[in-house]
């Protein structure tokens, strides 16, 4: 018998444009999506809802806001290379061809969560070597300088297993290590003491959960990726392999670790590879699939990641793939103009903490002239480039991360400031626009704790005026507050303004000219 779901469509069974794609209900193969020859983003048909005879495939938000132009799209089943469709598409009346690039001309892709990264096929060897070399260190560190019988984990295991080398759709690179608690809180812990030995050793980091958190390598060519770090364990008769696996695995699974071969270097990997995989990604796992997404049951995924570990990921993606992929390459070098305006009206004895440092020009500038400083970041890739410099000219000034979505985290550097014997400073330029709700608050927590005995808060940011405007750097998530608001909130917790002003002309930059306020707020005068 002939099979309808594997029979030719017709041509005339795919449409392509900027609402999505169109395709068969019968396609059931995950299907490659090619832009003028290169794949950008894979699917599986059957997750996209269907009307009568076809399905409707929204393009990713990341990838839809790139659709500007002209390009020979492809459509093709990822498991035959099979082509399923092949045409030329305007997706709107601009010239040019559609480019799917960072602002820095790197070739970007859509991963299988929907954003935008640097896929691992594009590596040289060079760069394959320095990753492989970054990945051996993590792991080195976690067993002998933590402790913890560290190793490879679900994307990077899985391609050490198949073929010895990286997967080519991936975007980043994958470790875990086993823990000897069986209490969340415990693990929890655990995890943030993992972190400060890496701190300690000269790494920086950054957290995406209580249970995850990430550690930032060089490639040869100088881009920046990152090593995530997960957490597992034993509680209550399950492994729990932070934040996806949940399942029934014997501890002989995983210890004595083993050794795999990954881009010719043999690293640490579980005892049972292959029933290890098996539980995290299907008995189907070495059949390539970029489009797989994890299916933890409702229940399950609340518990693990919201109740005992909570994500602490909201708005920090784009921003670590604004530093991954080379797009801040077009930041400029130079202090912005409201940090010249700061610097002018305080005192070189005062500590100048720059919170959304960003990648660090600001508080370079500080130190550079007669201030002490320090840069706070969500998305530690940004300032790397700026520590480097600081330590090798010897400035003033140090770097850390800031999570303003993680009360913890805000308590603690708050309370460190406030126990500095010189005035302070906190100044964060175009940061409150870029936060939610929950971060705005947490800032003014900060900036009441780090104030309280003395110092001014300086704000710059965009104001409703400038959201119909265009942007340099694009529609990057931005929420406009009204400055009426902002005041409120700070007079609520206990500051007072000292100046305020909105207008264009403070804060240009190339061809854009926001309209922006300017907020001096103090809580001790």
């Amino acid at each position: 018998m002939n099979d309808a779901r594997h029979a030719p469509a017709a041509p005339d069974d795919f449409s392509i444009d900027l609402s999505g794609i169109r395709l068969p209900v019968a396609a059931d193969a995950v299907v490659d999506v090619l832009f003028d020859g290169r794949r950008i983003w894979s699917f599986a048909p059957d997750e996209h809802p269907t009307g009568g005879q076809h399905r409707k495939v929204r393009w990713p938000a990341a990838l839809l806001r790139r659709l500007h132009g002209s390009a020979t799209v492809s459509l093709r089943r990822h498991d035959t290379g099979t082509s399923l469709c092949h045409r030329e598409v305007a997706f709107d009346d601009r010239d040019g061809r559609v480019r799917i690039v960072s602002d820095a001309g790197h070739d970007l892709v859509i991963d299988k969560t929907g954003n935008e990264g640097r896929a691992l096929d594009v590596l040289d060897s060079d760069s394959r070597t320095s990753l492989v070399d970054g990945l051996a260190s993590t792991l080195r560190v976690l067993n002998e300088d933590c402790g913890v019988p560290g190793f490879m984990a679900y994307g990077t295991l899985l391609g050490a297993v198949r073929d010895g080398h990286f997967i080519g759709h991936d975007t980043d690179l994958d470790v875990a290590y086993l823990s000897d608690h069986t209490h969340p809180v415990d693990v929890a812990l655990e995890s943030f003491r993992l972190e400060r030995i890496f701190r300690r050793n000269g790494w920086h980091t950054a957290r995406d959960s209580a249970g995850l958190f990430k550690v930032f390598i060089t490639e040869s060519t100088d881009a920046v990726r990152h090593i995530d770090i997960f957490s597992s364990f034993y509680c209550q008769g399950l492994y729990h392999l932070v934040p996806f696996v949940t399942t029934a695995l014997s501890r002989a699974t995983l210890l004595p670790l083993g050794m795999v071969e990954l881009e010719g270097r043999y690293l640490p990997a579980p005892a049972d590879c292959a029933t290890v995989l098996a539980a995290t990604y299907g008995q189907d796992w070495k059949i390539p699939n970029p489009a797989f997404h994890y299916e933890l049951p409702r229940s399950i995924a609340r518990r693990v990641n919201v109740g005992w570990f909570r994500n602490y990921l909201a708005h920090r993606r784009p921003w670590i793939e604004f530093y991954e992929d080379g797009s801040s390459d077009a930041v400029p070098d130079g202090p912005s103009a409201f940090a010249r305006w700061t610097g002018g009206l305080e005192d070189r004895d005062a500590l100048v903490v720059d919170v959304g440092c960003g990648t660090g020009r600001d508080a370079l500038w500080f130190a550079r002239n007669g201030h002490s400083s320090l840069g706070l970041d969500y998305a530690p890739a940004g300032f790397g480039p700026a520590r480097a410099a600081a330590e090798r000219d010897g400035l003033p000034v140090s770097f850390d991360m800031l999570n303003l979505y993680d009360l913890r985290n805000v308590l603690t550097v708050g309370v460190r400031l406030a126990h500095e014997s010189r005035p302070r400073i906190v100044h964060a330029r175009f940061l409150v626009h870029a936060l939610g709700d929950e971060g705005r608050q947490n800032l003014w927590r900060l900036a009441q704790l780090a104030l309280r005995g003395g110092g001014r808060l300086y704000l710059e940011f965009r104001t409703p005026l400038d959201s119909t405007t265009e942007h340099a750097f694009g529609q990057r998530y931005r929420n406009y507050v009204e400055p009426d608001v902002v005041v409120r909130e700070i007079e609520q917790r206990g500051g007072r303004i000292k100046y305020r002003m909105e207008a264009r002309g403070m804060a240009p930059y190339d061809n854009e000219d926001p309209h922006v306020c300017r907020l001096v707020a103090s809580w001790s005068e």
